[in-house]
């Protein structure tokens, strides 16, 4: 299954627990939840854009780009979760941080989330 135009990779946007949630049986929850999924663009930074980069955040290393969502992030919280090959077993996924958001080009018809992969 691919995504259309230039959002050809399918993302989801996991959510680790407050550490307050308990479950029925009053323990703690820990395990991440998924809360937003979609089609986006996967954007690596390039050498020429490390400085403009480090600007804004020194840890990001690339960028997302989906259609501006209903959802609100958290980048304490959030993480965004990427199959780049859901045809092999298991799917080859990488996990990275969210560092920050902002309206693509100041308009709200489409977000980048800026981003570092967690090793």
């Amino acid at each position: 299954m691919t995504g259309t135009g230039k959002y050809e990779h399918y993302i989801e946007i996991w959510r680790t627990p407050n550490p307050e949630t308990l479950d029925t049986f009053g323990a703690s929850v820990s395990v991440p939840a998924l809360r937003f999924a979609s089609w986006g663009a996967f954007e690596p930074i390039g050498t020429r854009e490390f400085p403009e980069a480090q600007k804004r955040h020194a840890e990001t290393t690339a960028r997302f780009r989906i259609p501006y969502p209903d959802y609100s992030f958290d980048p304490a919280l959030d993480t965004i979760r990427l199959d780049f090959d859901d045809t092999t077993s298991p799917p080859t996924q990488s996990t990275w941080n969210i560092h920050g958001t902002v309206p693509t080009d100041g308009r709200r018809f489409e977000l980048t989330i800026e981003v570092s992969q967690i090793l």
